[in-house]
């Protein structure tokens, strides 16, 4: 199977939990699971044990496709030679993962769990540089760590649609593309220091905890129970908050539509902030069918796991978007008997003793001379 064949990864490729040292576990989900109930106790330590590795893998999520590095990270390698157990265990331990066209091994359940960490360290990072930059008097450039999100969320719709973090009202007012209704959480932002000058770094000076505790700080969850659609139509279930305050029924914008897209098909970098991507949302022909059929064109020189630049394809939508005009065919060349047809089409009778060669010569000078005069009056163009 090629890696066009395969799904896409689960993850972002920069999606980093290397500080974060405890992992989520669903022990409900887990005594339930397949793997609890069909394989041997061994097997499902050493499963437990290539989640870890993943966790810390970047990006998160993943392992790779490398067979002595599993039964070493498994706990099944001696002297760097994989243990003669390992076959016994292996199909245990790797249950659930799956293939992806960047030649990287995900599992869905760690990927849904590190698509989660992963979008609460990016909000502490937006909630860091907010804050520093109120307090230092200088500019933050969001764009980027909101892109970030947006391409975090359209991954986590694809694995988890029912993820509350999907509803978090921070989540979803930057899928909307609007600011949130609240400022940032006060604990994400350091004391004021009494330094009269900024730190030479205007990052999040408070780093990311380690761990689901921590995270849960600067996330509060809203009450509604509706799901924002990122990957498809963008529409959310009926609210069942009575406030009214919290995002309902709404569309997501086009150039947010368009980022999630580009950015799920491998161009990058890009954001619904992008110049392309909003002169492409005011156009009614740019479809997503047209920008998916770009990236294939691209994708003839750009191979994948090769990300694609936004300028790079630029030119091709513009060629999709104005396609040249079709060219004249010429397969009256192509036999005797098409040649023929073609001269009694155009009326054209070759005297005794022409060749093929000369009959060619006289359709082409017909078609020629029929091109440079205007069609008659009221004939179809």
């Amino acid at each position: 199977m090629s890696s066009a064949d395969l799904p896409q990864p689960l993850t972002p490729a920069d999606c980093d939990l290397t500080g974060y040292r405890f992992m989520p576990l669903d022990v409900v989900r887990l005594k339930g699971s397949e793997l609890a109930s069909s394989y041997t106790p061994e097997a499902c330590w050493a499963a437990m044990l290539l989640w870890c590795a993943s966790w810390q893998h970047v990006p998160a999520g993943a392992i790779p496709d490398n067979d002595k590095w599993i039964a070493d990270q498994a706990g099944y390698s001696q002297r760097g030679k994989i243990d003669r157990a390992w076959k016994g265990v292996r199909d245990g331990a790797l249950h659930g993962w799956v293939k992806c066209s960047d030649g990287l091994l995900y599992h869905p359940v760690v990927a849904e769990k590190a698509l989660e960490g992963w979008i609460g360290k990016l909000l502490s990072r937006l909630s860091g540089g907010i804050g520093n930059a109120k307090r230092w008097g200088t500019e933050f450039d969001d764009s980027g760590v909101k892109g970030q999100i947006v391409e975090a969320c359209a991954h986590l719709q694809a694995i988890a649609p029912q993820s509350a973090v999907l509803t978090q009202k921070q989540v979803v007012a930057i899928l909307l593309g609007s600011a949130p209704d609240s400022p940032p959480d006060k604990k994400s932002i350091a004391p004021r220091s009494k330094k009269s000058s900024p730190p030479e770094s205007l990052g999040d000076r408070n780093r990311e905890g380690e761990g689901e505790g921590d995270r849960k700080e600067n996330i509060k969850p809203i009450r509604s129970s509706s799901a924002l659609t990122v990957g498809g139509a963008g529409e959310t279930a009926p609210d069942d908050d009575d406030s009214g305050q919290e995002p309902g029924g709404a569309t997501l914008p086009r150039a947010v539509r368009i980022a999630i897209l580009l950015r799920g098909l491998g161009v990058k970098p890009m954001t619904a902030q992008h110049p392309l991507a909003v002169e492409w949302a005011g156009i009614e022909e740019c479809t997503d069918a047209l920008l998916t059929d770009a990236v294939d064109h691209a994708r003839q020189f750009k191979p994948a796991p090769q990300t694609i630049h936004p300028h790079y394809l630029m030119p091709i939508v513009v060629e999709k978007l104005n396609p040249p005009p079709p060219r004249h065919g010429n397969s009256w060349r192509a036999t005797e008997q098409a040649t023929d047809a073609k001269a009694r089409e155009l009326g054209i009778t070759a005297p005794v003793g022409w060749s093929y060669a000369q009959l060619r010569d006289a359709i082409q000078a017909e078609i020629d001379r029929r091109r440079k005069q205007p069609p008659p009056e009221g004939a179809a163009a």
